[in-house]
């Protein structure tokens, strides 16, 4: 019997049920409010929405096919070595009914393919990274920096909270 309203009681049952009482008795339960402390009802952590890389990385590591990953000058560069490179974040309490699109401010070099295309993926509790749960969008490879909006809400699965996201900046080495 768990009473959240007694959690002198509480500790006692659960005491009793994974422990052997010593030779001369138990001490006594202690609990923040016996010692004026507590409630400890703090609000979740906000999800990390923006990153400007003023201060590191931000939590983005290099997944694959990327080498030299650095921060600097408020932007986050490196080099891809393979057809397929990916970055990626992880992320807490991020409600995907909050987020229509997706902004990346990017650029490209001039050796991209016609028509290449970058990709957004995310991972839910329920959904792991995978071809269904991303969105693709078309790259301008100039050399130039371009903001590209993301419609993630365009994709059926960008629903209920999301966990991370995996970022494909293109399709070359």
């Amino acid at each position: 019997i768990f009473d959240l309203d007694n959690p002198q009681m509480t500790a006692d049952v659960v005491r009793e049920v994974f422990c052997t009482p010593p030779a001369g008795g138990w001490p006594p339960n202690i609990v923040p409010a016996d010692v004026g402390l507590g409630p400890y009802d703090l609000p979740p952590p906000q999800p990390r929405t923006v990153w400007d890389f003023s201060d590191g990385t931000q939590g983005w590591t290099a997944a694959m096919g990327v080498s030299g990953l650095t921060a600097q000058a408020d932007a986050i560069t490196f080099t891809t070595t393979s057809n397929d490179p990916a970055l990626s974040v992880p992320l807490t309490n991020l409600p995907a009914r909050d987020f229509a699109a997706v902004a990346i401010r990017m650029s490209i070099d001039g050796t991209s393919r016609p028509a290449e295309r970058g990709q957004l993926f995310w991972s839910t509790p329920r959904a792991r990274v995978s071809e269904s749960t991303s969105v693709t969008f078309e790259l301008i490879g100039d050399g130039q920096m371009h903001e590209y909006l993301v419609p993630v809400s365009s994709n059926p699965r960008w629903r209920g909270t999301v966990t991370g996201l995996r970022f494909d900046p293109c399709a070359h080495a």
